[in-house]
C-alpha cells in the first residue's frame, strides 16, 4: 500500500502485451461473467463473449490487454478506438 495515498497499491509487474489465446479468452470469460452478472452482455452468453473479446484483440483500433502472473489471468481491459 502506498503511504501517501491511503487504500492505493502500486504494483509493480513487467507486461508482456500480445493477442491473447484461446485459453486466456476463456479466462477473460470467465472474469467478465464474475464482474459483471446480471449484466446484459454476460447475459448474452459464454460464446458471444469470446466472440466480442477475440474482436477486441484482433479487430483495427481494437486493444485487450491482460494482467497475468504465473500463467494466471487476473484482469483485463478491452477498448476499440472509433
Amino acid at each position: 500500500m502506498n503511504p501517501s495515498l491511503p487504500g492505493v497499491f502500486i504494483m509493480k509487474m513487467v507486461a508482456q502485451l500480445k493477442q491473447p489465446d484461446s485459453e486466456q479468452l476463456q479466462a477473460i470469460v470467465a472474469l467478465h461473467c464474475v464482474a459483471f452478472p446480471g449484466f446484459f452482455l454476460t447475459s448474452l452468453g459464454p460464446r458471444f463473449l469470446r466472440l466480442l473479446y477475440r474482436g477486441f484483440a484482433t479487430m483495427p483500433g481494437g486493444i485487450c490487454i491482460l494482467a497475468e502472473e504465473d500463467g494466471r489471468v487476473f484482469g483485463f481491459t478491452a477498448v476499440l478506438a472509433v
